[in-house]
């Protein structure tokens, strides 16, 4: 159905992207959904609903002229930062589609994605629907000249519905990515009501400034509820580079060691067979940013032992582990 834009007809999508401090990227990533909702008269069935989490590079007046050109955007600006976290949960308290898209600021989608969402939603009413994503550099500070630097994430060929996780999780051990992408707020879609019935439970696991936080019910959600659609398209175009708690060493360590060893509890309770991969690669990001930090001459030695105190199951060598991440700093000292 074609619905011209100021029409109305039921709402089935909600597309939520918080943002901060970011309105170059934001231009961008907002222009392509404006596009792809008009052209393809998908107007009445999508909203977008934008949270500026108090930023103060001219967000707010960007906008604020946005939302009074297009009815089927809003918009909230938080008069304080309520981080990442907490601006989702506004969005989603706000938005008033059936489903819920969440997107990255600063992510990108290709031609035809909305449309293909939709269509996933028509044909198979799943739960949860996990979008192929490909991993991009940008390369100027608006996302319009950028590189690809891994594509296919998922590795699939075709679309794959699991109507059932318990019985059907040995499908799944065979895509080495997809529990990952869970965690990829622009590569998931959801029901908004089944997000709501699962977050209060999640929170009980998982504190509510964890960056993680919406990735909690979700794959409470899919293990026990089930109908988790994967699309193999590549629809996502995810930008790589930094990102505002990846500026500082520590507080890249921080989101690995503390907000990542949250979820890595909740996956090993609900989805048990995927729980010796997901602590593989938990253990790979912290070993990896301890490591670098070392070389650098930052010191962390506080998040070392807390990685082994308290993960000792993620690092099976853990001596190993342990002279390792001491070496660098070694090393520099005798010369």
């Amino acid at each position: 159905m074609i619905v011209k834009e100021g029409m109305r007809s039921d709402l089935i999508l909600s597309v939520l992207i918080p943002t901060y401090n970011r309105v170059k990227f934001l231009e961008t990533t907002v222009s392509l959904f404006i596009s792809q909702i008009i052209s393809d008269g998908l107007v009445g069935q999508v909203e977008i609903v934008i949270g500026n989490d108090a930023s103060s590079d001219g967000t707010r007046d960007y906008l604020n002229q946005l939302q009074s050109s297009h009815p089927f955007i809003k918009v909230i600006n938080h008069p304080k930062n309520l981080g990442v976290s907490g601006n989702i949960e506004a969005l989603i308290a706000i938005a008033r589609g059936e489903y819920i898209w969440g997107m990255g600021e600063d992510d990108l989608i290709v031609g035809g994605a909305v449309k293909r969402i939709l269509r996933s939603i028509s044909v198979n009413n799943p739960n949860y629907i996990l979008i192929n994503a490909k991993n991009i550099m940008s390369l100027d500070d608006r996302n319009l000249n950028y590189e690809i630097i891994n594509g296919n994430r998922l590795n699939i060929q075709e679309d794959i519905l699991i109507k059932n996780y318990e019985t059907e999780a040995d499908k799944l051990l065979k895509i080495e990515n997809w529990l990952y992408l869970t965690g990829l707020l622009s590569a998931v879609a959801f029901k908004k009501k089944l997000f709501l019935d699962w977050i209060d439970i999640a929170k009980k696991r998982v504190r509510e400034e964890n960056v993680y936080l919406y990735q909690a019910p979700l794959i409470m959600g899919m293990a026990k509820l089930g109908k988790l659609n994967l699309i193999a398209e590549t629809l996502i175009l995810h930008r790589k580079n930094e990102n505002h708690w990846s500026k500082s060493v520590q507080r890249i360590l921080k989101v690995n060691l503390y907000d990542g060893s949250e979820i890595s509890d909740i996956v090993k309770e609900y989805m048990p067979k995927e729980c010796a991969r997901y602590q593989k690669r938990f253990a790979s990001h912290v070993f990896a940013t301890i490591f670098s930090a070392k070389k650098m001459g930052i010191g962390v030695n506080k998040y070392l032992i807390d990685a082994i105190k308290k993960h000792y199951n993620c690092f099976p060598y853990n001596i190993r582990f342990l002279v390792i991440l001491l070496m660098p700093g070694i090393i520099l000292r005798r010369f």
